[in-house]
């Protein structure tokens, strides 16, 4: 099923059988294995791994979720099998919840969750009811947390200031020229830091965003005929420097020049 139809086909399911104790999981191929992996290899995986009784969907970001009729040990058997379908140099990585609910909503914002997690700690999988629903297990109380927080806002504050809004200025002007006939617009504040690109009726964007605590979320969408999948990229703070930010951007423009290449054939 497409994203589109996936609420609707797993709440169907959610309320005609029984999923008590059955698990939803979020699976995809780890960022450093995606280019040597085609979107092909990976749904063949996932359709010789799950059963009939199975559901799965596709989700935006080359993620996909399926909904389990099996508790965590049986679940964690279909990820492992995905794996094993795949070569031994592409790794997949996933967040469970298990289902003790038939809101379809709250189960996956729990995957999702543990989804994050597993990409924030470079783990192959998280499961939900494993891990603080906050994803900040090192927090044992509130004024801990409150205290924790500010030191990583103060933290993002400073990486938008001498890291990303740098980067992204940069980038601005050593494109504005290259992409004639497209706008380049960047703007940042002290929760995301946008760099959209717009062309005619259709804009490409990469925002930033900033969720709380050791993490920043990128997603990348694309507004436009053959476009390839909107998705998010998860980073550690230690991770947002001048390199990592100027390869995600570089990899972003490229891909809207590929989306317009009869515009920029050079």
């Amino acid at each position: 099923y497409s994203s589109k139809h996936e609420k609707t086909v797993f709440d169907v399911e959610l309320h005609m059988n029984d999923y008590k104790n059955g698990c939803y999981m979020i699976v995809s191929v780890k960022d450093s294995s995606k280019k040597n992996l085609s979107s092909e290899a990976i749904v063949n995986s996932i359709k010789k791994s799950v059963r009939k009784c199975d559901y799965v969907a596709s989700l935006s970001g080359a993620k996909y979720s399926i909904m389990v009729k099996s508790d965590l040990e049986g679940t964690l058997k279909i990820f492992n099998k995905i794996e094993s379908e795949l070569p031994s140099d592409c790794d997949i990585t996933a967040g469970i919840a298990v289902i003790d609910t038939e809101n379809f909503d709250d189960i996956k914002k729990r995957a999702t969750s543990a989804f994050n997690n597993s990409q924030l700690k470079e783990i192959k999988y998280s499961v939900y009811s494993e891990i603080n629903e906050q994803d900040d297990d090192w927090c044992d109380t509130q004024n801990d947390c409150d205290k924790a927080y500010k030191l990583f806002k103060n933290a993002f504050a400073k990486k938008v200031e001498n890291v990303i809004s740098p980067v992204f200025y940069r980038m601005q002007k050593a494109y504005e020229e290259k992409l004639d006939g497209a706008k380049i617009e960047q703007f940042a504040d002290e929760k995301q830091s946008v760099f959209r690109i717009i062309s005619g009726n259709s804009e490409s964007r990469i925002t930033m965003r900033y969720p709380g605590y050791s993490k920043l979320i990128v997603y990348i969408s694309h507004n436009g005929l053959d476009s390839p999948d909107n998705r998010e990229i998860t980073l550690p703070m230690n991770q947002i420097t001048e390199s990592k930010i100027d390869e995600i951007l570089e990899s972003f423009i490229n891909e809207f020049i590929g989306i317009y290449r009869h515009m920029y054939n050079s």
